[in-house]
């Protein structure tokens, strides 16, 4: 579905990074914590986003692939920075699609629950513990592999996928 590349053509975009947010509530979070997880969660997105898709765009089109989380569509107490700004990258997306599907961009978010990575196997004290700890708290008895996610994401960015925009994955 897409025109002749060049190789220097940016096709994909993936917005990955995230900041660790401490727990807290409304009343004991400061206003700095809150913008600091906003700004790297969303802020980051939209800006990558703002600068990739002229070029994607030059391209004939493409993929952009947010990485959110399923605690933007749950949320848990005490997260609220992380639980709200993965909630608004999901929405975002969608608009973003919605705006851009003329240009032939597609816009997906993919919303994993834990995944087992060192930083966030260190919130739980290690990896032995992580899976101890949540892996009873998604269905399948276990955390996620980062392959996993990868392979989600590779789906997103080919050509399999032309058809899906605007989803969370």
């Amino acid at each position: 579905p897409f025109p002749t590349r060049r190789s220097s053509d940016l096709t994909t975009l993936v917005n990955v990074a995230a900041t660790i947010t401490p727990d807290g509530t409304v009343e004991t979070l400061t206003l700095e914590q809150w913008n600091s997880a906003l700004a790297v969660n969303l802020t980051g997105a939209f800006l990558m986003c703002k600068a990739g898709v002229p070029e994607l765009r030059r391209a004939g089109g493409g993929s952009i692939i947010n990485i959110a989380s399923q605690l933007g569509h749950l949320g848990v107490p005490l997260r609220s920075p992380y639980c709200t700004s993965k909630a608004a990258l999901i929405h975002f997306t969608r608009i973003l699609a919605m705006d851009h599907a003329v240009d032939n961009i597609r816009a997906n978010t993919i919303s994993p629950g834990f995944i087992l990575t060192e930083r966030s196997s260190a919130r739980s004290g290690g990896k032995d513990k992580a899976r101890v700890i949540n892996g009873p708290r998604h269905l399948l008895n276990r955390p996620g592999e980062p392959e996993e996610i990868a392979a989600g994401a590779l789906y997103l960015a080919g050509d399999e996928s032309s058809f899906v925009t605007a989803t969370d994955l």
